[in-house]
């Protein structure tokens, strides 16, 4: 639960960033094609970017200018191996929380799969026929015309002026041509999975009005833009006379409406994606990055010093250690209830551990050399970093950095 809990603060977070950079720099501009991908960007990315950590190590050696040599010193013996138990089957609210999170999501990712099998049962139960690359379905249905890829759901009998239903047509040609539904079902379904993020929500609609920005703007350019606007106006009032709700006049139609009669300024849209777009690349360096001392791990990756620490670091005195009782805090922190709420099945899962302890006493670098998965070794950095103030090593009478190694064992048995 932990675990889930950091990724979803980070993926809320990060897609609030995104979404409030949009906001200040590209919402209600005439950069259709590009807020179209920024909003698709900010959707993948901010889902995705919590999985992905890039180390990137910073070099804080003898040479950085300090002006004071800090000895490290490597110790190759383990601390003695730590048993964590946890009973799998063990119900408890976390576990309660996580099926209901999960249940909500498969609901609303069912209900988007139940609207494609009705959209495919209206293909084929009425009539169609190919017009313009399209497949044109003849259907009764109030809320037509409407687009799904390359199917166009049309009502001849409301469409009764030629004039009007051409710039319909136009509209709807725009969003089959330039795959907006495609945008719209990767939008659903990441809301869906990720129901309780509101800013997915909020994305998703804004990305659903940009469609319809950019497919008024084609149909106004095909047909004149005071009288699209005419058109829209005046079957718009018709349809609220008629209390029908019509995907062709929704929620955003005062907002299409300022987007048909705004000014184009191409020079402010491209300064704004200028801006938005290093906020952009910023924003995921931001969440991937992972920083690290150099100087502690050496870039072979191996669990030994560089030869140049070995050779300046000899005899050591005293071993770094834990002020209390070192076992004892582990077993109380450390919460063996993290695999099974992750799905692991009954067995032993040994996690190692690998920290330093600083000239001060304080824990750093905690790095996982041995991981089962399952959220046992984040879970072991969280409370190995969490560990307090340790007595540093000693050599020559002075304090020393300190590796430490510390080997623990999950044991999942039948609840």
């Amino acid at each position: 639960m932990h675990t889930f809990i950091i990724y979803l603060f980070q993926m809320v977070l990060c897609s609030g960033l995104l979404y409030l950079f949009y906001a200040l720099f590209l919402k209600n501009r005439k950069t259709y094609q590009f807020n179209r991908f920024y909003l698709l960007g900010a959707l993948l990315l901010s889902l995705l970017v919590p999985f992905i950590k890039i180390p990137y190590y910073v070099s804080l050696t003898n040479n950085s200018g300090i002006g004071m040599q800090t000895l490290v010193r490597y110790n190759a013996l383990m601390l003695a191996e730590i048993a964590v138990p946890a009973r799998s089957g063990a119900l408890n609210w976390e576990r309660i929380l996580l099926f209901l999170i999960a249940g909500i999501s498969l609901l609303l990712v069912a209900k988007t799969l139940f609207a494609i099998r009705n959209l495919v049962r209206m293909r084929l139960q009425n009539i169609s026929e190919k017009k313009y690359g399209v497949t044109f379905i003849a259907t009764p249905d109030k809320t037509a015309p409407f687009s799904f890829f390359r199917w166009l759901f049309w009502n001849p009998q409301k469409q009764q002026n030629p004039v009007t239903a051409e710039s319909i047509l136009q509209h709807e040609l725009c969003h089959i041509r330039q795959l907006h539904s495609m945008d719209v079902l990767i939008a659903e379904f990441i809301a869906a999975a990720a129901w309780m993020n509101p800013f997915y929500w909020i994305m998703k609609n804004e990305l659903k009005a940009v469609h319809e920005f950019a497919a008024d703007d084609y149909a106004a350019k095909q047909a004149g833009n005071l009288t699209y606007t005419e058109h829209l106006i005046t079957e718009a009032i018709f349809q609220k006379q008629l209390q029908l709700v019509n995907p062709f006049f929704n929620d955003q139609f005062k907002r299409r409406l300022a987007m048909l009669t705004q000014k184009t300024n191409s020079s402010k849209g491209r300064y704004n994606k200028w801006i938005a777009i290093p906020l952009f690349i910023a924003t995921a360096i931001f969440f991937v990055i992972s920083c690290q001392k150099k100087d502690v791990f050496n870039e072979q990756g191996n669990n030994s010093p560089s030869p140049s620490l070995q050779q300046t670091v000899k005899n050591p005195e005293i071993d770094a250690r834990y002020s209390g009782d070192w076992a004892r805090f582990l077993q109380t922190n450390l919460r063996g209830d993290i695999p099974v709420e992750n799905g692991a099945g009954p067995g032993n899962y040994q996690v190692i551990a690998q920290f330093v302890v600083d000239v001060d006493g304080t824990v750093s670098n905690v790095k996982i050399l041995k991981d089962p998965g399952y959220g046992m070794g984040s879970e072991t950095v969280r409370v190995i970093a969490a560990s307090g103030r340790w007595t540093p090593a000693m050599q020559n009478g002075k304090p020393v950095k300190a590796y430490r190694k510390q080997p623990i064992t999950f044991q999942v048995t039948e609840g």
